[in-house]
């Protein structure tokens, strides 16, 4: 059987530094340093993680993939229409539409 440092070894050798999420061998590792005696800061220590991932991992039931939250709603959702209407009696130039563009979440230069 390996010991906690080997497995955190290959874990390190093993694991992209871009993906730093808790995967499923590194939530066995956890699981399997915990069952060891081997102390929750130690593991965090081992794998690179946060003390507070590893008491995650460990209270947990079974292992769950990290899913992001999508971008949340434009504030300027619904009001398109006035604020186009509106540049056009202020006189704008459109210097202003990267700016309304990525509120509103549409290519620069397509809002019509």
């Amino acid at each position: 059987m390996e010991t906690g440092t080997e497995v955190a070894d290959t874990l390190r050798k093993n694991i992209p530094p871009e993906r730093e999420m808790i995967d499923r061998d590194k939530h066995g590792a956890i699981l399997e340093l915990s069952k060891q005696g081997t102390p929750k800061k130690a593991i965090a220590r081992m794998l690179g993680a946060d003390i507070k991932t590893v008491r995650r991992v460990l209270s947990s039931t079974e292992w769950r993939p990290y899913k992001r939250n999508g971008p949340g709603k434009r504030i300027l959702v619904g009001f398109e229409k006035f604020l186009t209407q509106r540049a056009g009696e202020v006189g704008s130039t459109g210097g202003s539409c990267s700016v309304n563009s990525a509120a509103w979440g549409t290519p620069a230069g397509t809002m019509s």
